[in-house]
């Protein structure tokens, strides 16, 4: 008569044990056991959206860079279609929704901005960034000549809207470059103005012209007798 076989139950996964799958459930994982032969290796493995992360024999502490994952409310291309530089300052899985997007460097263009899960909006003074990388600043443009620069909208998506203003009692205004100044020295009546006639002509009965209106060309102005006497003078009566 031939030995009786002895029969054995094939091994079983780990996971299958309640306890143990609950680990990994009430985590948000999955578990697994890579070799039901051996006791002790199940694992809790992390899931997409997850991009890593897995622990033997408990909970895994997952892996998700916001600005790279493709889940729902990461980043995307949020950042870098406004041409901005996406930062995820945790990597947990378990921290969502703090990626940033930051203004470009100094390097590429020196605007200042930062937002959470969202596009910054980035600003710059054109007239008062002095950084070669600012192609669109005014770089003394306007107070080289004794002007003075505004930018109305400091939005580095409004480039090229700085103004220079001419100083009183002079006047004139230009976008983006030096403004022509101009000044009637006949007409203005300002005490700033030391050049002007101030009735030099007129309190005397005389005409005033000031031939060019430029307030580069100052004390170019005449007074002439009136008919039938004649008479000039420049810069004072005749």
């Amino acid at each position: 008569v031939g030995a009786l076989a002895v029969c054995t139950a094939p091994p079983e996964s780990e996971c299958s044990a309640a306890g143990v799958e609950r680990v990994c459930a009430d985590a948000g994982q999955v578990c697994a056991d890579p070799d039901f032969a051996v006791d002790g290796n199940w694992e809790c493995v992390c899931v997409a959206p997850a991009e890593a992360g897995r622990e033997t024999m408990g909970a895994a502490s997952c892996v998700l860079d916001e600005c790279t994952a493709g889940c729902a409310g990461c980043a995307g291309t949020t950042c870098s279609d406004a041409g901005q530089a996406c930062e995820d300052p945790d990597h947990s899985a378990a921290v969502l929704g703090d990626w940033t997007c930051t203004c470009p460097p100094p390097s590429v263009l020196p605007s200042v901005g930062v937002a959470t899960a969202a596009a910054a909006t980035c600003t710059i003074d054109e007239c008062a960034e002095t950084s070669a990388n600012c192609t669109s600043c005014s770089h003394g443009a306007c107070t080289d000549v004794g002007q003075a620069c505004h930018d109305p909208d400091h939005s580095a998506a409004k480039l090229r809207d700085w103004t220079c203003t001419c100083p009183l009692p002079s006047v004139g205004v230009a976008t983006a470059a030096a403004a022509t100044c101009t000044i009637d020295e006949c007409a203005e009546t300002s005490a700033n103005c030391t050049s002007c006639s101030h009735g030099a002509c007129t309190d005397v009965g005389q005409a005033c012209h000031d031939p060019d209106h430029s307030a580069a060309k100052l004390r170019d102005w005449t007074c002439t007798c009136p008919q039938p006497s004649v008479g000039e003078a420049t810069a004072q009566a005749a």
